[in-house]
């Protein structure tokens, strides 16, 4: 009998072992668990750190000389560069940086102007400019208030900033993710069209397609590519005495800054308007904007920082996050 009370304990003994191992193997998968989390967690706290502090430390060294920097390119590949792509490495994550000189796209706002607050005409502009990026029947413009009849700009000598009833491109395309709106480089739907800035465009950087879709039918496709040909040859090659390259023309000296430098790209180009007061024709730009991607197309974010620095008493910032 006593030998059997002990096999009976050893039995007892032999479970309970088995259920303490058991425990001890669940609640260390659970720590386990818990601490490849918590080490999850953090890989991503600190990519989004890096991320975040890596768009703060691109914007404040790019923005703030964008001119500068779009004018160094443009007298290295002596050619209009309205758009500047560039893409760099910070650690594990890639950034591209896209700059751009908003007054070389064509204004929204100034298009409502043009077309006395008439949407569906200042879309059927767009449409017809955008053909071909699949973006045509996603164009809406939502303005925050529009007068029923708009005044149309004046001249660009004493041109106010134009009213920004469109703010952002939320309230030019519907539903249209960034990639798409950057999609097809230098005529991607974002860098013809803009809704911030002054207004003005800047003939000297912009494309054919946003000077024709900016000015309507005051300058036609054959008058725009007499413009863009003559403003070209500003970019044609000159070695200054230090031995850079520079933008200037290369057969003539800029107009003095007294004189209205328009009129004078327009002789140039034997290009007579009738009514150049509508027309929002400018020389030089204000407004710069920096696209920040970050990441490859699987797993990107975007930013976009708008600085509008047409008056001199106050800096106007705008900044969007996708």
């Amino acid at each position: 009998m006593p030998t059997r009370r002990n096999n009976r304990r050893r039995g007892y003994v032999l479970v309970m072992t088995l259920g303490l191992l058991v425990l001890s193997a669940t609640l260390l998968v659970a720590v386990a668990r818990v601490s490849v989390r918590h080490a999850l967690d953090a890989r991503e706290a600190q990519t989004r750190l890096q991320r975040r502090w890596g768009a703060i430390s691109a914007r404040q060294a790019v923005l703030p000389y964008a001119e500068r920097i779009l004018a160094q390119a443009e007298a290295r590949q002596h050619r209009p560069l309205p758009v500047l792509p560039v893409t760099l490495r910070l650690g594990r994550e890639q950034f591209t940086l896209v700059l751009c000189d908003e007054q070389a796209k064509a204004n929204v706002n100034v298009l409502l102007e043009m077309e006395r607050g008439d949407r569906s005409a200042a879309e059927s502009r767009i449409r017809q400019s955008l053909s071909g990026t699949g973006l045509t029947n996603m164009i809406r413009l939502r303005p925050i208030s529009l007068p029923a009849r708009a005044k149309p700009p004046k001249t660009a000598a004493t041109q106010p900033a134009v009213q920004q009833w469109i703010t952002g491109l939320g309230q030019m395309f519907e539903n249209v993710p960034p990639e798409r709106l950057l999609k097809g480089g230098d005529s991607a739907p974002a860098n013809r069209l803009t809704c911030w800035g002054p207004g003005g465009i800047n003939i000297m950087r912009a494309p054919e397609r946003a000077l024709v879709l900016a000015t309507g039918s005051s300058l036609s496709q054959l008058d725009a590519g007499r413009l863009i040909e003559a403003r070209n040859k500003h970019y044609q090659r000159r070695t200054s005495g230090t031995g850079e390259i520079s933008a200037q023309p290369k057969t003539a000296q800029p107009p003095p800054a007294s004189s209205d430098p328009v009129a004078a790209m327009l002789a140039e180009a034997k290009i007579t308007l009738k009514d150049r007061a509508r027309l929002p024709l400018v020389v030089g730009s204000t407004c710069h904007s920096l696209w920040v991607i970050i990441g490859d197309n699987q797993r990107a974010s975007y930013s976009l920082t708008v600085v509008d620095d047409s008056n001199a008493q106050h800096t106007r910032t705008e900044a969007f996050v996708w």
